[in-house]
């Protein structure tokens, strides 16, 4: 790939195993490590690197801790991709890639590109930037992601099931909260993939056949043979969540295997894959 790529956010769990993954490929890029940007230094960074692709990962991710901080989420998740977004318009010849979240979905039926649903203010935040984003050239990725992180501070879902049960620690899973992630590892490559398309729009990146937390963690602790006995099955209503969740995040997937001529694998197939890294890292 002869694009040059500038990667925001590089030191979160998405941003550290997307390093890798570059680097895996030989694929040339820079980073961004500060929290607090400053933009006329990042102009000058575009600049002097010749940078056309920006991939921002820069994100406050904990629903709830956004909800109990709606200044620094309205800041660090919307804001900041405003004036990024600003910043593209002069320089001109950038395409962004944007991560967006699965949060604005609430039914199956209903879960397109077309349609979302605000139930919390990470999710305010999160539509407030794929509107600025679509205003440039960019492709944003509805998306969800699970997976061995081997990041030192922050974790992933799979990660925390992992821990705790290896810790033979109970843990309260939704019955009733389906979704359909996709590994850290198949997202990576999606992303490097849109690197190489530039295709523009919003599109939904999952897995197929999604199902609930709790059968998702029953399913990876039987593929890692840990005690499934420690997960409880519970209701959303009884975890006391700060914020509202909403109860169906699982993507319709279609438009994106059209636009980007990629079969997306099951859920199934993913745990089971994710498994086998589990295993390999121990």
């Amino acid at each position: 790939m002869k694009d040059k790529v500038l990667i925001l956010g590089s030191n979160g769990l998405l941003g550290l195993n997307l390093k890798r993954y570059f680097k895996s490929k030989k694929i040339k890029f820079i980073t961004q490590k500060k929290k607090l940007i400053n933009f006329k230094d990042l102009r000058n960074l575009i600049l002097k690197n010749k940078i056309n692709i920006i991939i921002n990962l820069r994100a406050l991710t904990d629903v709830d801790f956004c909800e109990k901080n709606k200044g620094l989420a309205n800041k660090i998740n919307y804001i900041f991709v405003k004036n990024l977004c600003g910043l593209i318009k002069k320089i001109k010849n950038i395409h962004l890639i944007q991560i967006s979240t699965d949060q604005l979905y609430s039914r199956f039926s209903d879960n397109y590109e077309n349609k979302y649903s605000i139930l919390n203010h990470y999710t305010r935040t999160k539509v407030l930037a794929e509107k600025s984003a679509k205003k440039v050239n960019s492709t944003i990725f509805r998306t969800n992601f699970f997976g061995n992180g081997r990041h030192k501070k922050r974790k992933s879902f799979s990660d925390w099931i992992y821990n705790n049960l290896k810790k033979q620690k109970k843990i309260n899973m939704a019955s009733d909260i389906y979704f359909n992630p996709i590994r850290i590892s198949t997202l990576c490559n999606i992303i490097y993939l849109a690197c190489e398309l530039k295709i523009t729009g919003i599109y939904n990146v999952g897995s197929k056949k999604g199902f609930s937390k709790y059968l998702f963690s029953k399913r990876f602790a039987s593929c890692l043979n840990l005690n499934q006995s420690l997960i409880i099955k519970e209701k959303k209503k009884n975890l006391n969540f700060y914020a509202k969740r909403p109860s169906d995040m699982r993507m319709q997937l279609s438009k994106f295997e059209k636009y980007f001529n990629l079969s997306l694998p099951s859920l199934k197939d993913e745990i089971k894959a994710e498994a086998k890294n589990y295993l390999n890292t121990k």
